[in-house]
């Protein structure tokens, strides 16, 4: 082949500046044209890529321009860029957990508010259970208690007409389902099968629609009129207090997670580093409010319901009248609550003797007999909490029938709704401990562990963040 044109130009500018021609770069030249051939042909070699764990230090590498030598121009080609890249330090994995703006003073604060919260998710669970459970069974026995007659109302018939759709459906889903989905025979053979169930329960309803009916009415009356359901005001009263008690707690956890009710608009035009201080200042508002509400509650309870005088004749000058102290009426309520908490006892333990005997069928009115009477009366100190000579006045000869519905000595002959003024304390109660989640979810936001967000009570998850959780998903 013909020399190279441009050599003789290549060495006159090398020799001017005194570096001659590698043997290496001349190979390299020489060798380029058929490796642009063979790389049409082949394909292309995979680059190494460096070792994380062998990142060479700074001070070890060595650069042709500190060391002075001539070498050629292939030997002066830097370093990969990945070597370096991976001797750098990485920030994100060594940020510290305290960078999310949590104190570890409020861990403790923490603990006690996801604690407190499970409780009370907890307690809305079971006394929503209770709530159904109370509804379903008072429906039940009102319906298989109502007799039907020509021109009577059909809420008996109705509800056996559901009860026997409900039954039979149910019994032909069991017995006819079938796990194999693919298998179109058996699936339609399960459809017929409930749907003919459910036509059938309702089709014979109207045919037993006086079936049961005493049975149910002796069930019914003596639930209403002779257990512990008398001293709570029946069904309606047990009902209306666990639905105070399912929405005070509602409330509660409505606070924890900062989405109680409250305006917010003002927040929302504010910087976000002055929207703490607002919140902090509206939840001690509330709390305070809550406080009071409490404090007005429990006043009203144990003057209206348990009978405490507001008045006394003053220590120093008995022919006037003083306020009576606080802690005075406290003693007094606390004293009635045992009483009735003592009489409370007593009708759930009359209740389990009476219950195998009404679930037979049996009367309740006449299953009784003086003589089990007396006993219960003496399985119990009654004299420790009501006078000896009323509670004596409730034996009764060993041949009487007794309604099983427990006394009251020395008050009225049936308690009803004795236990209404402790179930009507779960208002101040409830109060009390909205101000007290207030109260803490403002030590939290001082802590760091809560993030104020408007827009929290909008978002489909939940915005408040503990310490714990923060940094774990800094993590």
């Amino acid at each position: 082949m013909p020399d190279d044109p441009d050599k003789p130009e290549k060495k006159a500018s090398e020799a001017k500046e005194g570096r001659p021609e590698s043997k290496s770069e001349a190979a390299a030249e020489k060798a380029e044209p058929a490796a642009n051939k063979s790389d049409e042909s082949k394909p292309e070699a995979e680059v190494p890529k460096p070792e994380p764990s062998k990142a060479v230090p700074v001070e070890a590498r060595s650069f042709p321009e500190d060391e002075g030598e001539g070498e050629g121009e292939g030997s002066a080609e830097p370093e990969p860029v990945a070597a370096q890249s991976i001797a750098e330090p990485d920030t994100k994995a060594s940020a510290p957990a305290a960078s999310s703006g949590t104190a570890g003073w409020g861990k403790p604060f923490v603990v006690l508010d996801r604690g407190w919260t499970k409780i009370e998710v907890w307690l809305c669970a079971a006394v929503l259970l209770a709530e159904i459970s109370v509804l379903v069974g008072w429906i039940a026995v009102h319906g298989l208690s109502t007799p039907y007659a020509p021109g009577s109302p059909l809420g008996g018939v109705f509800f056996r007409m559901l009860f026997g759709a409900i039954a039979l459906g149910l019994i032909a889903h069991l017995v006819l389902r079938t796990k194999d989905t693919k298998d179109a025979k058996r699936k339609k053979i399960h459809t017929y099968g409930v749907t003919g169930g459910v036509l059938l329960g309702l089709a014979i309803g109207p045919l037993w629609a006086n079936v049961g009916v005493a049975y149910a009415q002796n069930l019914k009356n003596w639930l209403d009129t002779s257990s512990v359901l008398l001293l709570l005001g029946g069904l309606g009263g047990l009902v209306k207090r666990l639905t105070i008690w399912l929405a005070l707690l509602g409330a509660s956890l409505a606070t924890q997670s900062g989405k109680h009710i409250h305006f917010d608009l003002g927040i929302r035009r504010l910087p976000p580093a002055s929207r703490a201080p607002v919140v902090v200042v509206g939840a001690l508002v509330g709390s305070l409010v809550c406080f009071g509400a409490a404090s007005g509650f429990l006043d009203e309870i144990m003057v209206s319901h348990f009978n405490v005088n507001t008045v006394m004749p003053c220590p120093d000058n008995p022919a006037k009248m003083c306020d009576k102290p606080t802690g005075q009426k406290l003693d007094e309520v606390t004293t009635k609550i045992g009483k009735d908490l003592f009489v409370f006892g007593r009708q759930i333990s009359l209740d389990f003797k009476m219950l195998p005997r009404v679930l037979s069928g049996t009367s309740y009115k006449d299953s009784l007999t003086g003589a089990e009477w007396n006993e219960w009366m003496r399985g119990a100190d009654w004299k420790k909490h009501f006078p000896a000579e009323a509670v004596e006045a409730q034996e009764v000869e060993e041949s009487a029938k007794m309604v099983p519905s427990v006394p009251f000595p020395g008050g009225p002959e049936l308690p009803y709704e004795l236990m209404l003024r402790e179930a009507n304390l779960i208002f101040p109660f409830g109060f009390l401990m909205i101000g007290l989640r207030l109260i803490l979810r403002v030590i939290l936001i001082f802590a760091g562990h809560v993030k104020i967000d408007p827009d929290a009570a909008h978002a489909e998850d939940d915005q408040v963040k503990h310490g714990g959780d923060a940094s774990k998903e800094a993590a």
